[in-house]
């Protein structure tokens, strides 16, 4: 969100900037919204789910701060 200097709590909006921003995590963002707004019941997949898009957002934000 700073790179675009747009700031949404709106779930939809951050997704298509963040695409738009980082388009190699375009379909991880889209699996983030999905997961959000339909939670799978089985809740491993979210817990392995998290673990990689932890680490992905953790590497992005350590990017930002370096700059």
């Amino acid at each position: 969100m700073p790179e675009s200097k747009a700031y949404s709590r709106d779930l939809y909006p951050c997704r298509e900037i963040f695409a738009k921003c980082k388009p190699e995590y375009a379909n991880t963002m889209h699996q983030a919204l999905e997961r959000a707004i339909n939670p799978p019941d089985n809740m491993s997949l979210v817990i392995d789910y998290l673990k990689t898009f932890g680490r992905i957002i953790t590497n992005e934000i350590a990017t930002i701060k370096q700059t």
